[in-house]
């Protein structure tokens, strides 16, 4: 679309300080409807191939951190105290600038 625009085939001179080298060509804005077209049907596809896919469905509550999972897997640092447990490595194991 930018190259029906622009009139470049790889390098896309047209945005300038303060706007553009040139006013939208109807080629441009016809290739444009075509793909709005175009892209509002694959969304609705998309979504509901993930939205009622019981494998996606039921993997996406598998990111969220939990207490009980903590220290074995992560351990330490923001992500073990995001989960919920109240343990700061810093203040436990002191080094460097950090102090009891």
């Amino acid at each position: 679309m930018l190259a029906a625009l622009t009139g470049a085939r790889m390098l896309f001179n047209y945005f300038r300080v303060g706007g553009v080298n040139g006013d939208l060509n109807h080629e441009f804005m016809s290739r444009l409807g075509d793909w709005m077209t175009r892209a509002a049907k694959q969304t609705e596809a998309q979504a509901g191939l993930l939205n009622e896919n019981e494998i996606f469905v039921d993997g996406c509550g598998r990111g969220r951190s939990r207490p009980r999972h903590g220290p074995p897997l992560w351990g330490h640092g923001r992500n073990l105290r995001a989960s919920g447990v109240p343990f700061d490595l810093r203040r436990a194991h002191p080094y460097s600038v950090y102090r009891n």
